[in-house]
């Protein structure tokens, strides 16, 4: 890869290029693309004339991203070391069954659920940020330390239990905020409307409750809470 830069101030302009010599594992691995782009040569203190550079101002707004395909999630969970080939498709499923998200039959894109929206909101407002990838990729890796002897499996679950604990312990003391996020987001009829589903997935009510933070669009942790 290369890169340039120059100024005219105030203003700072920068250039990437990439030249791609070998597709390597590209050739087979379809959820990740790479395309040449090439810079001119320059040097440093090189000036070019203003006359031959080609300069718009562009107006316009901001607008969200576009939502992940189920080839990106699966990209995603493959970066973030979630899942196996053997259980990613599974984790996409369940994503879809569990009513956090819905994929467009025409696009293949993913749209989050009213119920996928507000357990990552009510998930951050925690603090424990359940639906982040971190806690089960650092799982999935020990799996494969011990795996590979590497790490020994009492060290593991002596470990994982008071991870676990001191999320149980952050769920069940802010577990108010988890349902107020709910009522908000249902009531206004923020994303896709549909009702929460009974057991998993939902929010506290009732007696007792199970809350499963199993991962919004973009694959977060697996950290059920029952009691």
């Amino acid at each position: 890869s290369s890169s340039s830069s120059s100024s005219s101030p105030p203003e700072v302009f920068e250039a990437r290029g990439l030249v791609v010599d070998e597709r390597n594992y590209l050739e087979v691995y379809r959820y990740e693309s790479w395309h040449a782009k090439t810079v001119p040569s320059f040097s440093v203190g090189d000036e070019v004339p203003q006359a031959q550079l080609s300069l718009s101002l562009d107006k316009g707004a901001t607008r969200p991203p576009n939502g992940l395909t189920e080839a990106d999630l699966l990209a995603l969970m493959d970066k973030h070391g979630i899942g196996t080939d053997a259980t990613m498709a599974e984790h996409v499923k369940t994503v879809q069954v569990r009513g956090y998200a819905t994929k467009d039959p025409a696009t293949g894109v993913f749209r989050p659920e009213t119920l996928g929206s507000a357990l990552v909101r009510g998930y951050d407002e925690m603090g424990e940020q359940l639906n982040r990838p971190d806690l089960r990729a650092k799982m999935e890796a020990h799996f494969t330390e011990i795996a590979n002897g590497k790490r020994k499996k009492d060290d593991f679950l002596q470990q994982a239990l008071a991870t676990l604990r001191r999320c149980f312990d952050a769920v069940e003391k802010d577990a108010q905020k988890l349902d107020r996020v709910l009522k908000e987001h249902f009531s206004s009829g923020q994303g896709g409307g549909q009702h929460p589903p009974g057991g998993g997935g939902g929010g506290g009510g009732g007696g007792g409750h199970q809350q499963s933070g199993g991962g919004g669009a973009g694959g977060g942790d697996l950290c059920s809470v029952r009691d």
